[in-house]
């Protein structure tokens, strides 16, 4: 086994305690491991109300929360003094998490449980970003990668079988998504997939690269390389299947900056000899895929070729992208707040249509690209400190890099500053951060660079000394995180659960307005449970024929929709206002409509 660079905090002296501290050393490698590896795996299934995000949500955030308080408890008790490392990257995110945090006293929000759960997910990776920084040791990150590679062959088997349809329950319980002829896994969405593929097949090259060898000298090390290569040749095939152009070019992009870097500084042949023979393996198998998939090859095949044919509508996000200026436009400064992008969206896109005729009219809920995202929904000075802040790290990996030349990168570094590279690029296309088993991956990605670009003599911007209240007010922050997320998760699964039940369970119509008026109360599913009551009166006026229950429906669904305006609801409440010709209804939805004339989505 090749020596690496021990990271920054495990030499510090206070890093010790920490070190001979076997059990919560392995408590925390076992909290690290769950968040990272299996919430991609795993779905919510047909027992609850959101049937794919709930437990990904738990498997996710669980962990995390436990985190916070092993970590936060010392932080508040003894200061600086306690094991937790705050770096000038960690106290950006802290100060951040608090402009989020106050942004609701500027900011009119549409729909406040949306933005509790988007502050939890933030919250959740500014912890996982910190105790990741303080805790995470360069040892732990093979076993990880492992595991992240077996979870992307598992869902590239699942996606095997739902695209052929013969996903059957295990032992009565449905472990794989019922998504027949949709090539998705666990994860429930293609571009989603296509991610968490090129992430684990990534890092699945990284460490063949960096770990293996052509010629092992044992039968365990030669065991693991062939076990690696497989999963490589398997995670290879899924992510050339799913189709996703912007999938396959993110791993790209990771895979050459790897090898740049290794270029760069250390020059090690037997490194970039194992890079080259990584992409002669990934080109055989899609040449493999072509030539025996006439289906989906032929497929792939007309989506690159559509996207080069058509660069300008830059793989059918242009219009997304005008439509998400016009969201931008309404509060330029302040943003419209944190998770309210998608409640702004059908007005601006009727703004974007009266400037672009030809644009079809259609609904998403993120601007697929990050970086407007974040300017739509913090402001100008929320993008700015963004941009300047990546500026920051990528000055301070320059200086670094160049610093090492002509000897090996730490490991935990190089893999880092890759995959953010490859995570950003496909950040610039889809939506990798608003699904939280990938942001957290990005929070360690980030952390574990930090270790060498702020801190220690290396670093770029160390900070000398924090003061202690610092330390204290970030371990009170990290446990009230951590008890007010557990509440608020338990109450949600409590909540959603009694929405389930009032879905299937009973055909008894003052039982489910029991149920769903009991679910109300949760924060977490609010906004679900009014939407569900609303539809409810709806669907029993209609089948009562009594107008007043129907007219009681139509303003439940009017006042969700002034909070989430959806396509959905739009044309719910577009066809009763046509069928009983109610004019203020559709003055109401007219901002909403697209311009007359218009293309149709």
């Amino acid at each position: 086994m090749e020596s690496h660079d021990a990271s920054p905090l495990d030499a510090a002296p206070e890093a010790a305690p920490e070190a001979r501290d076997s059990f919560r050393s392995a408590l925390f490698f076992l909290l690290f491991a769950v968040s990272l590896t299996l919430p991609n795996l795993v779905y919510s299934g047909t027992s609850f109300f959101q049937t794919l995000h709930l437990m990904k949500w738990c498997f996710a955030l669980v962990p995390v929360g436990l985190l916070a308080l092993c970590a936060g408890g010392p932080a508040l008790l003894d200061g600086e003094r306690g094991p937790l490392r705050l770096d000038v990257m960690g106290l950006y995110w802290l100060l951040y998490l608090v402009f989020v945090t106050l942004q609701p006293l500027w900011v009119p929000l549409r729909s406040v449980p949306g933005w509790r759960r988007e502050w939890f997910f933030f919250a959740g990776c500014v912890v996982f970003y910190l105790t990741a920084f303080s805790f995470f040791r360069e040892s732990w990150l093979r076993p990880i990668l492992w595991l992240a590679a077996l979870n992307a062959a598992i869902n590239g088997i699942f996606a095997e079988l739902q695209v052929r349809d013969i996903v059957a329950p295990l032992w009565g319980m449905k472990l794989v998504m019922q998504t027949p002829g949709h090539y998705i896994g666990n994860t429930g969405q293609q571009n989603m997939f296509a991610l968490w593929l090129a992430l684990a097949l990534f890092s699945s090259l990284f460490l063949f690269v960096c770990y293996g060898g052509l010629f092992a000298k044992n039968l365990r090390n030669r065991i693991m390389i062939a076990g690696n290569l497989l999963f490589y040749v398997v995670m290879s095939w899924c992510l050339i299947r799913s189709t996703s152009r912007s999938g396959i070019l993110a791993f790209w992009v990771g895979a050459l900056t790897m090898a740049l870097m290794i270029s760069f500084t250390s020059r090690d042949r037997g490194q970039l000899k194992r890079a080259a023979l990584g992409i002669v393996l990934f080109f055989g198998v899609l040449g493999a895929f072509v030539l025996a998939d006439t289906g989906r090859g032929f497929d792939f095949l007309l989506k690159t070729r559509d996207m080069i044919k058509n660069i300008a509508d830059v793989a059918a996000r242009r219009e997304i992208w005008q439509t998400s200026w016009q969201v931008g436009a309404f509060r330029p400064l302040t943003g419209v707040g944190l998770g309210q992008f998608k409640w702004h969206y059908l007005q601006a896109q009727r703004v974007a249509m009266t400037l672009d005729p030809a644009m079809k009219w259609q609904f998403t809920y993120w601007a697929h690209n990050e970086i407007l995202q974040w300017f739509c929904e913090f402001g100008l000075g929320g993008v700015v400190s963004l941009l300047l802040a990546a500026l920051v790290w990528l000055a301070a990996l320059c200086r670094y890099v160049r610093r090492r030349r002509g000897r090996r990168l730490p490991m935990e570094f190089l893999w880092g500053s890759s995959f953010l590279f490859l995570v950003w690029f496909d950040a610039l296309w889809t939506r990798p951060f608003h699904r939280i088993e990938n942001s957290l991956w990005v929070a360690l990605a980030f952390a574990l660079c930090s270790r060498h670009l702020f801190w220690g003599e290396e670093g770029v911007f160390a900070l000398k000394k924090v003061p202690s209240l610092f330390y204290r007010l970030t371990g009170a922050f990290m446990l009230a995180a951590a008890v007010g997320g557990f509440w608020f998760g338990i109450d949600g699964v409590r909540a959603d659960r009694l929405l389930r039940r009032a879905e299937s369970f009973t055909d008894d119509a003052e039982e489910k307005v029991r149920l769903i008026s009991a679910a109300r109360h949760s924060p977490m599913v609010r906004d679900l449970a009014e939407h569900e009551l609303a539809m409810l009166r709806l669907r029993l006026g209609e089948k009562l024929g009594d107008r007043e229950i129907i007219a009681d429906g139509l303003n439940r669904l009017i006042a969700c929709f002034v909070q989430q305006p959806t396509a959905r609801d739009f044309a719910t409440l577009m066809d009763y206002a046509r069928r009983s010709n109610i004019a203020s209804l559709l003055e109401f939805l007219e901002p909403y409509a697209p311009p007359a004339g218009a293309a149709a989505g």
